[in-house]
């Protein structure tokens, strides 16, 4: 797929630092352990859980 060699490194490089970017910050707790507010505050929209979202979608 990728015929130059240079090309394979610098995204080898790249693919490998995003994985221990992703590592390091699995390690140190990089996470949003508080849960976020209820609203924005900037818009003052409702923050809503992908979870908390009715099944089936919108229909219209």
């Amino acid at each position: 797929m990728i015929n130059n060699p240079k090309m394979a490194r610098i995204i080898a490089a790249v693919v490998i630092a995003a994985m221990v970017i992703t590592l390091a910050a699995a390690l140190f707790g990089c996470a949003a352990e508080e849960k976020s507010p209820g609203k924005d505050p900037a818009s003052g929209l409702t923050i809503v859980a992908v979870e908390d979202l009715p099944a089936g979608g919108t229909k219209g």
